[in-house]
């Protein structure tokens, strides 16, 4: 196997992973609907990459070692880049979460208040 089918291989098992991972983190409430669905259509994309042959028709222009580095390095790209996706989406939906219960408590106080004031006025009146 020459170099570049390696690393077509190699591609087609990153993208088929990438759902797996992105379905994993949606399913673990770590992502958000909409980056489940922009990581599901770049892992397409990835897989459609890694398949079709146009792509990889300038082997021959470019050294082997060129397409490695470049592999390498977009796997680290894409995996930093996910990771810094599902940290965002945690914090969106914690975000949400604490202003939920931000307005919970403020209704809670507000009744607190009126009941304090209904208390107040009865102490006037004795």
């Amino acid at each position: 196997m020459t170099t570049v089918t390696v690393i077509r291989v190699l591609l087609i098992i990153l993208s088929i992973s990438m759902v797996g991972f992105d379905f994993y983190h949606y399913a673990k409430k770590n992502l958000t609907d909409g980056t489940t669905i922009c990581w599901v259509i770049f892992s397409l994309a990835l897989l459609v990459a890694g398949i079709h042959p146009f792509i990889w028709s300038y082997k021959g222009m470019i050294d082997d070692h060129i397409y490695v580095l470049m592999a390498v390095i977009s796997i680290f790209l894409i995996s930093g880049t996910f990771a810094i996706t599902v940290m965002v989406s945690r914090l969106r939906m914690r975000n949400q979460e604490l202003a939920i219960l931000v307005s919970l408590l403020e209704q809670e106080n507000e009744i607190i208040i009126e009941h304090i004031a209904k208390l107040e006025e009865s102490v006037k009146d004795l």
